[in-house]
């Protein structure tokens, strides 16, 4: 398997952005949500077979959501329980600049309440 896409349903949790004022425990519970789904999702694309655990991988994630005006920098950050998920999945080794490069961000307008954000991981090499 060289490519790996999931998709998980809605946009990463608000209240990860660096910008929030949320409590941590409200963060911290966001987090941990976010990283269950990403790791569910994985999990579920791989089905029986063993995570390839790359040593190198390209990543692109695209958000798909309505048109308003969307910050990438914020967006990334909001994204950070995915890679954790992606990890304890055995899909990458780790989520450092070292695995991940390059990296492509890009946002996709969608009609309704039909955001999610969708995860392609392109292996490079074992580890």
């Amino acid at each position: 398997m060289s490519r790996f896409t999931i998709t998980i349903d809605g946009l990463p949790p608000p209240e990860l952005s660096p910008n929030t004022r949320e409590h941590w425990a409200a963060r911290y519970e966001a987090g941990q949500v976010a990283k269950q789904m990403a790791w569910a999702e994985a999990r579920k694309a791989l089905g029986h077979k063993s995570a390839p655990m790359w040593g190198k991988v390209g990543v692109e994630i695209i958000w798909y959501c309505n048109g308003i005006r969307r910050d990438y920098d914020n967006f990334l950050a909001r994204s950070k329980p995915y890679w954790d998920g992606l990890v304890a999945a055995g899909i990458i080794i780790d989520d450092s600049n070292q695995v991940i490069d390059p990296l492509t961000l890009r946002f996709e307008k969608v009609a309704g309440t039909s955001s999610r954000s969708v995860i392609r991981v392109t292996g490079k090499g074992a580890k």
